[in-house]
């Protein structure tokens, strides 16, 4: 009883240091639920496969309102398949070990953001891990992840987040937006004897400027970004527009067009461009969310294209089950549909079907 008591006055006490000094809030959301995962390689080299398995993403979210226009978060989460969670099985790798003898495996935690901020009614910034919102604005997947394109890669594979600041100023009818990410660490400087220098990379940076502004009820967003690298590294650039309509008949639609090169001597060049046309709307119940991408690459490493075409399809529709004062509980099938082709060597299909499970609270 005594511990018992310890304990609810240390507990009592860090909320009462929270108020004092930043006003702390806590949210967070865990989601769930089986994936039908098809593959098909067509008539060329490759396995088709067929598979049921299990994914779990969750989120724990550390909001500070330090005061004056200042604040933080700091996100803790996690995104992968549940089969070790699931299955207690000590063989698969998808979490970190929490047992020496490998008994019981667990999901890893990350940091997907972390970061420090400030704003004002005009302007404001942030830095550290900072979000992105990639899902709405595809040229972060054909910039950063050129080899993929499609299938959300930067929200799978990159958490929706990048290393580095941004800044907004309001500006004219809208809103200027700008973001440095630091892409990798290659400052690497080497001499000989004689103090000659044999070696000089410096690090990876990739510039973003977007503007955001209203015309006649249609959202507008010009966009750029432009990676600044060493001689010898990829270098690409990529600038497109996304486009989002008033609502009619309570649906809204969004269109997305953007291309992207690298044109550095002595790497991999490429050209590609992406187009999306997406529809979000109220049916029944739930919300319906649906976009379908097409994408093309071009391939040049020895002076003979190589022609990538994707295409991919995503449904989604969300519906509450329950709504109170401490958070929410939905449940939403999906469908994934992707398609890579590449003549006389690929010929790539796969459908996930998903329902999940998802949970906020705070």
């Amino acid at each position: 009883m005594k511990k018992l008591f310890s304990i609810l006055a240390v507990v009592v006490m860090m909320g009462f240091m929270s108020n004092l000094f930043a006003q702390i809030s806590y949210s967070g959301g865990v989601e769930f639920g089986p994936r039908y995962d098809m593959k098909n390689f067509g008539d060329y080299s490759g396995t088709n496969s067929k598979d049921v398995y299990y994914m779990l993403k969750s989120s724990f979210n550390i909001d500070a309102n330090i005061g004056d226009g200042w604040y933080g978060k700091v996100q803790l989460g996690h995104y992968g398949y549940a089969g070790a969670t699931w299955t207690n099985d000590a063989t698969a790798n998808t979490g970190s070990s929490v047992f020496k003898n490998d008994l019981i495996v667990r999901p890893t935690v990350n940091f997907n953001q972390m970061f420090l901020g400030y704003k004002t009614e005009n302007w404001g910034f942030e830095a550290g891990i900072i979000p992105v919102n990639a899902i709405a604005n595809p040229m972060f997947d054909i910039h950063y992840l050129p080899s993929d394109m499609v299938d959300i890669p930067f929200a799978v594979f990159r958490l929706n987040s990048l290393t580095g600041a941004k800044a907004w100023v309001n500006a004219g009818p809208g809103k200027l937006n700008v973001l440095v990410s630091k892409d990798d660490n290659e400052t690497y400087l080497e001499s000989n004897p004689s103090g000659d220098v044999t070696s000089d990379l410096h690090d990876i940076y990739t510039f973003n400027f977007d503007y955001d502004f209203n015309l006649m009820g249609f959202g507008i967003q010009p966009a750029l970004f432009y990676t600044y690298a060493s001689e010898s590294i990829a270098a690409p650039m990529t600038y497109g527009v996304n486009l989002t309509t008033p609502k009619f008949a309570g649906f809204g639609f969004g269109f997305s067009y953007a291309m992207t090169s690298n044109t550095v001597d002595g790497t991999s060049q490429y050209d590609g461009n992406l187009m999306r046309v997406k529809a979000m709307g109220k049916i029944g119940p739930g919300s319906l969310t649906a976009w379908y991408d097409m994408a093309n690459r071009a391939d040049d490493p020895d002076g003979s294209n190589v022609e990538h075409a994707y295409s991919y399809i995503h449904v989604q529709y969300a519906v509450e089950l329950y709504k109170g004062d401490n958070g929410s509980v939905s449940i939403m099938p999906r469908w994934r549909y992707t398609t890579d082709v590449v003549d006389e060597a690929k010929d790539y299909s796969r459908h996930k079907f998903e329902l999940f499970v998802m949970s906020s609270f705070k």
